[in-house]
């Protein structure tokens, strides 16, 4: 259950055993008992998560259709970006030694993919 406190301050037990403290305003998320004790004594409101809505790529907002990609990601969401965005072969990228290796793949695909993007400009196409 996914709880927002309002009111005071809440030691939140991590699965780790860790005791963390969670202040008015945070967000956590806690087992469906403790949620409830906290809504019923007014020191939470429960969190509804919905979906936000993403913007449709569209020409006129190429940073809509950027990959984002970073060092703190898994191995394995990286070698499905290279697959799924940049066309690159999961063998050669299982060859990659670690992660930087990787992110350096990625990178080099991702210049060769910008380079093959027209620069188009408006000035270009009055007479």
């Amino acid at each position: 259950m996914l709880i927002q406190i309002v009111a005071g301050t809440f030691g939140h037990q991590t699965p780790t055993g860790r005791v963390v403290v969670i202040g008015t305003g945070e967000v956590v998320e806690v087992a469906q008992g403790v949620g409830q004790r906290l809504i019923e004594r007014g020191c939470a409101v429960e969190v509804q998560l919905t979906e936000p809505a993403s913007p449709e790529p569209n020409e006129s907002n190429p940073e809509s259709e950027a990959v984002k990609y970073n060092i703190s990601m898994s191995r394995e969401q990286l070698v499905k970006i290279g697959e799924e965005f940049y066309g690159l072969d999961s063998e050669d990228m299982a060859a990659a030694k670690n992660k930087a290796e990787l992110i350096a793949m990625l990178d080099e695909a991702k210049a060769e993919f910008e380079e093959a993007i027209p620069d188009l400009n408006a000035a270009d196409a009055i007479v």
